[in-house]
C-alpha cells in the first residue's frame, strides 16, 4: 500500500522527484537507514521519518526540493505530514475518492439534473433536456442577482426563465418559440452581464455554441434575430425600470428601447421553471408529462 502511495505522490502534490527507490517500506524500517536518497540533495530517509543523522518533517523536505515554488512549500507541507500520518486504509480511500472523481469528469463537463453530462467541448453530443433547460434558467438570476423592486420597494430574485416566458407573451405568435428560448446557453453557462461579458469575447463564443447546441437539439432556430434583438431591448427598458434602483439616466447614446407596459413582480424558481415548461409545451403542442 505504501509503494502505491509514494508512486502517486506526485500525482497528488505536484512534487516530481520521489520516487520509489528512495524508501523502506514497511514498520521493520523505522529507524534503519534507507536505500538511495527519494528527494534530491538530501541525504538517505524513507516514510518511516528517519535518516541518518535524526527525523526529517515533510516540510523539511519540501524546503530542501528545488523543483518547487517557494510559496507552496508551508502549505504542501503541512498536505503532505497529514497524508504521512494517514492509516494505509484511509490513503486507500482517499485514493479511491480522488480517482472516481477524475475518471467521472472527463474534459470541461458539468453535471445535469437530469443525470446526463454536458460537455463544453462537445456540446452537440449533450443529452441535455427541457427540464434541465426550465430549472437551470429558473435558478439563473438576471442582472448578477441585483434586482430591487420599485413596486416591493425590497431586494428581489428575478430568473432568466421568467425574462423568457415574458417575452415569448409580447412577441407576435410567430416569434414566440424563439423568444421563449433564446437564452438557453445561459442554462449551462449562466447569465454573465453584458459589461463583462464584453470583456471576455472566447465567453461569448462559447456561450453561442452551447446555445446553438442546444436549440438544435430541441430543434428550435432563432429565424428573426433582429426581432428577437428589439424585443429582448425593450424587455431589458422594462425590467430596468422595475427591478433595478434606476434613476432614469441614459446608459449609451442609443438607449432609447421603451419598456412594454406590464409591470413585473418576480416569480419563486419554481414558479419560473413550471411557466417555462408550461408554455414550451404549449407552443409545441405536446403534453406535459407530470
Amino acid at each position: 500500500m505504501r509503494d502505491t502511495f509514494w508512486t502517486k505522490l506526485t500525482k497528488l502534490f505536484g512534487i516530481r522527484s520521489f520516487h520509489r527507490g528512495g524508501f523502506v517500506s514497511g514498520d521493520a524500517a523505522m529507524g534503519q537507514k534507507s536505500q538511495p536518497a527519494g528527494v534530491v540533495g538530501l541525504q538517505p530517509y524513507h516514510h518511516g521519518g528517519v535518516i541518518s543523522g535524526g527525523p526529517v518533517t515533510p516540510l523539511q523536505i519540501l524546503r530542501t526540493e528545488s523543483l518547487l515554488p517557494s510559496g507552496r512549500v508551508e502549505a504542501l507541507g503541512q498536505n503532505l505530514q497529514a497524508v504521512m500520518n494517514a492509516a494505509p486504509g484511509e490513503l486507500a480511500s482517499i485514493e479511491m475518492m480522488r480517482e472516481s472523481v477524475i475518471r467521472r469528469a472527463i474534459g470541461p463537463t458539468i453535471l445535469l439534473g437530469s443525470g446526463t453530462y454536458f460537455d463544453f467541448e462537445a456540446p452537440e453530443l449533450s443529452e441535455i433536456t427541457i427540464e434541465d433547460v426550465a430549472y437551470g434558467l429558473a435558478f439563473e438570476g438576471r442582472c448578477a442577482g441585483q434586482c430591487f423592486s420599485r413596486i416591493t420597494g425590497r431586494r428581489v430574485f428575478y430568473s432568466v426563465a421568467e425574462h423568457c416566458v415574458r417575452m415569448s407573451w409580447v412577441v407576435p405568435e410567430d416569434l414566440a418559440l424563439e423568444a421563449l428560448m433564446h437564452e438557453v446557453g445561459e442554462a449551462v453557462c449562466g447569465d454573465m452581464t453584458g459589461p463583462l461579458k464584453s470583456m471576455i469575447p472566447r465567453f461569448k463564443s462559447i456561450e453561442k455554441r452551447c446555445e446553438a447546441a442546444i436549440l438544435d437539439r430541441f430543434g428550435v432556430s432563432i429565424d428573426h434575430p433582429l426581432e428577437i434583438k428589439i424585443a429582448d431591448t425593450r424587455m431589458f427598458a422594462t425590467e430596468r425600470r422595475d427591478l433595478l434602483p434606476w434613476r432614469g439616466e441614459a446608459w449609451s447614446a442609443e438607449d432609447r428601447s421603451q419598456p412594454y407596459d406590464f409591470e413585473i413582480v418576480p416569480w419563486a424558481p419554481e414558479v419560473a421553471a413550471e411557466e417555462f415548461l408550461r408554455r414550451y409545451h404549449e407552443l409545441r403542442g405536446t403534453c406535459r408529462r407530470d
